[in-house]
């Protein structure tokens, strides 16, 4: 199985959601918690393959500037699809 989606916990604006996903290049879908119904925020923590923490739009840059895979992050593992 593959690292799940990057769940954004903070509110982002659409230009910083659009810089969100041009970052992400397709390698992990971003899921914003703030846009799900309470019910379904458990869930999609659950099945985070990371979390971050800052709302700086930075580090999405500098994880694809390193190479890195932005979902390995910070780790949540444990979703049953």
């Amino acid at each position: 199985m593959g690292a799940g989606p990057l769940v954004v916990t903070y509110p982002l604006t659409g230009r910083s959601r659009a810089i969100v996903d041009e970052e992400l290049g397709g390698t992990a879908e971003a899921i914003y918690l703030v846009d799900l119904a309470p019910a379904a925020r458990a869930h999609a923590l659950g099945c985070a393959g990371a979390v971050p923490q800052c709302s700086t739009i930075a580090i999405y840059r500098r994880w694809r500037r390193l190479g890195a895979d932005p979902r390995s992050a910070v780790g949540i593992t444990g979703c049953s699809q």
